[in-house]
């Protein structure tokens, strides 16, 4: 039953309640993943291929790289599962925030009231709300004393580490190497041999209640703005390539196909050797064709502010990730030295070496698109027409229209 309304506490009550049926429908799905992923890491189920393995130096290798690849996705898949969780329980606290003041409501409301007849609805709202905030689970799905948590944070630490020693010794740079962090097909032969075996994911960073490590948090804030611009680029070369846009009413003629500057040139060339069949382009045609190239040339721009504005956040996440190695690696350091730490200290500190080495995997991705858009935006199919087409159109308009500063646009149009 939904009621809205009819009083604000009940609609402040109904808001909280929607909001944590959500959460816990999502934290199911995270419960199942979770299920899988402490399956992955689970070492029984890596006996047989280690077993197969035994004598051979390089199978011994690609099972522990693919072992550890897999135990990095695990901590990550665990870091976002407990965030959820944080977001459960403050959804939780929220409906019992607006159950008191429902009770509080309930309480206002005398014998004699003309609200009186609310008083029965506010007490059924009250009972759904308490069950449905009981129906939630709170016990923490990840044992991290567990002899797999220790070894795979001890993985995490590791491959952080000598990350850390790589990148730190160069200082802080504006671009990254586009290789691959680890050549998925040396090691899975299903992978393709442009793609990482590694899976490590951006997790929501939570600070520590008693510290702030600001190079850690501006690398999360730059990375929440990523996708967006990638989105952007993305479309742009889609529609540079033709893409099919059902509300862009000129996506059928600025595509690389359409814009055929052979095809155009053959026709004129025909018209002059005078071929018996048809009677060439026109006037008109060369016209629409023009427009077609300053369309496609449109587009091709269009690449290219993309292209400018993912390069520019990518050279700031280039900086911010080297900030943020050297800061997670004095948190790391204060951490492993001090065995009182608190919880929310241990939860950031893994949250930011999973953050770093997430990041650097997805720079390194993100130079090859970007290496591929220099490319797409390099390859004028218009053979330079498009941007010919373009500067004679901005002349025409600009005769007319600085023809004298002082004529107005209906005079400018008479003169001309």
């Amino acid at each position: 039953m939904k009621i809205t309304n009819i009083h604000p506490a009940l609609t402040a009550l109904e808001t909280a309640m929607a909001k944590l049926v959500t959460a816990q429908e999502q934290m199911r799905g995270f419960d199942n993943w979770l299920e899988r992923t402490n399956s992955s890491v689970d070492t029984t189920n890596w006996t047989k291929k280690m077993e197969k393995a035994l004598g051979k130096p390089e199978e011994q290798e690609a099972v522990r790289v693919t072992y550890d690849e897999t135990a990095l996705g695990a901590m990550s898949t665990w870091l976002s599962h407990q965030s959820h969780r944080r977001h459960l329980i403050a959804c939780e606290q929220e409906v019992l925030a607006a159950l008191r003041e429902v009770i509080a409501a309930y309480d206002a409301i005398d014998s004699k009231s003309p609200n009186n007849w609310l008083k029965p609805i506010l007490q059924t709202r009250c009972i759904e709300a308490v069950e449905l905030r009981d129906a939630s689970r709170h016990e923490p799905a990840v044992d991290d004393h567990g002899a797999t948590f220790k070894r795979v944070f001890n993985i995490l630490v590791t491959t952080f580490t000598a990350f850390a020693a790589d990148l730190t010794k160069y200082g802080p740079r504006r671009s990254y190497t586009t290789d691959l962090v680890v050549p998925g097909h040396k090691y899975e032969s299903f992978l393709d041999k442009s793609v990482d075996l590694r899976n490590v994911r951006m997790v929501e960073f939570v600070d520590c209640v008693n510290s702030k490590h600001p190079a850690s948090q501006r690398l999360s804030d730059l990375f929440s703005q990523l996708q967006p611009l990638i989105d952007a680029a993305r479309l742009a070369e889609s529609r540079l390539k033709g893409g099919q846009n059902p509300y862009d009413k000129n996506c059928s003629k600025i595509n690389n196909g359409t814009i055929n500057e052979r095809q155009h040139a053959n026709r004129l060339m025909d018209a002059l050797h005078g071929q018996p069949y048809g009677c060439g382009p026109s006037t008109d045609q060369v016209e629409e064709q023009n427009q077609r190239r300053r369309l496609y040339e449109g587009v091709r721009q269009e690449v290219l502010i993309a292209k400018s504005q993912l390069q520019a956040l990518y050279e700031e996440l280039c900086e911010a990730l080297h900030a943020a190695v050297v800061e997670t690696q004095q948190f790391l350091t204060e951490v492993l030295n001090d065995y009182r730490s608190t919880i929310d200290r241990l939860d950031t500190v893994r949250i930011c070496l999973n953050n770093c080495l997430a990041i650097d995997s997805r720079l390194r991705s993100l130079g090859r698109e970007l290496k591929n858009l220099d490319s797409v935006y390099g390859k004028d199919f218009s053979r330079g027409a498009g941007r010919e087409a373009t500067s004679e159109k901005f002349a025409e308009i600009e005769r007319i229209y600085r023809l004298s500063p002082r004529l107005s646009v209906t005079d400018s149009e008479a003169q001309a």
